[in-house]
C-alpha cells in the first residue's frame, strides 16, 4: 500500500514514544522521540520491513533522513513530510533493494513541493557524511522547511 501526503490524514490519537530499538540509525539525526502512527500509518513500527527500509537507504543523510521521516517523525504539534525533490534525490541515488522499497509505500511525486512546509534535501548532498552532519540533520531540515514556509508569499 502506498501513502502519499496528499491522501493522508493525521490521527489526532497521535502519541510520542522513544524511537524503536529497529530504527535507532534515527538517533544518529538528533532527536529520540517519534510520533506514531508514522507517515506510513504503522502504529508499532517494529515491523521488520521498518528496520530493513532505514538499514537498505542508509547510505547517506539524505536516505537517512527520508526514511526516519516517513518511518519515525519528529514528535512535533503536526506532521512534516519529505519534500518531493528530497524522495528523488534518494530514488535517483540508490539502487536495488531501496528503491523497491521507496517504490512499494511512497510516491514522490505526491509529496509536497520546495516551497511548501516539508523537509527538503541538503544542498549540495552527497552520500559521504560524518556523524556530526547527521546529528543536526533533522533539526536542519525542519529550519529550511519553516524558512521557506515564511518566505511564500501568502495567497
Amino acid at each position: 500500500m502506498q501513502v502519499d501526503a496528499e491522501s493522508s490524514t493525521w490521527s489526532p490519537a497521535a502519541r510520542c514514544v522513544d524511537i524503536t530499538p529497529g530504527l535507532s540509525s534515527c538517533r544518529r539525526l538528533g532527536y529520540r522521540q517519534m510520533r506514531l502512527p508514522n507517515l506510513l500509518n504503522d502504529t508499532t513500527a517494529s515491523s521488520l520491513n521498518s528496520t530493513t527500509m532505514v538499514d537498505e537507504c542508509d547510505d547517506g543523510e539524505d536516505g537517512l533522513v527520508l526514511m526516519c521521516s516517513l518511518l519515525a517523525p519528529v514528535c512535533i504539534d503536526r506532521p512534516i513530510w519529505p519534500c518531493a525533490s528530497l524522495c528523488h534525490n534518494v530514488t535517483a541515488a540508490t539502487a536495488g533493494t531501496c528503491r523497491q522499497l521507496l517504490a512499494g509505500v511512497v510516491d514522490c511525486d505526491r509529496l509536497p513541493s520546495d516551497d511548501q512546509l516539508c523537509i527538503a534535501a541538503r544542498p549540495n548532498s552527497s552520500t559521504d557524511t560524518n556523524d556530526d552532519d547527521l546529528s543536526h540533520a533533522a533539526a536542519r531540515a525542519l529550519l529550511h522547511a519553516r524558512l521557506r514556509q515564511r518566505r511564500k508569499k501568502p495567497r
